[in-house]
């Protein structure tokens, strides 16, 4: 076997530098995950707390209840009921899905 050129990586090193690498970037994928579901969270979430605040009330900040009318309610239901979303799959066309509905629901809810 004829002796490596210097600075001329094995195969094998070859090979566990890439994975190295690989596995860095996996990692840094799933910091990336995490930030986006934790603003996505903070964002959907406090939209449907301010539908939930609306209808309920908050006695933090002394508000009453203010019920929706009829029709707004049953359209506001009707959404929810169409919006398909399966939180069991845990699919991102669930949590575009929630987006939506939310801002359907602040939109019936403010008229």
């Amino acid at each position: 076997m004829p002796p490596r050129e210097p600075g001329k990586e094995t195969p094998r090193a070859r090979r566990k530098a890439l994975n190295e690498r690989l596995s860095q970037e996996l990692k840094g994928l799933q910091s990336d995950l995490r930030a986006i579901l934790e603003r996505s969270e903070i964002r959907i979430g406090g939209r449907l707390n301010e539908v939930i605040a609306r209808l309920d009330g908050d006695p933090s900040l002394d508000q009453l209840p203010r019920p929706v009318p009829i029709r707004t309610a049953q359209a506001m239901l009707e959404a929810i009921a169409k919006s398909g979303i399966k939180a069991g799959r845990g699919k991102a066309k669930d949590l575009a899905r929630l987006e939506s509905l939310v801002k359907q629901l602040r939109k019936l809810n403010s008229a």
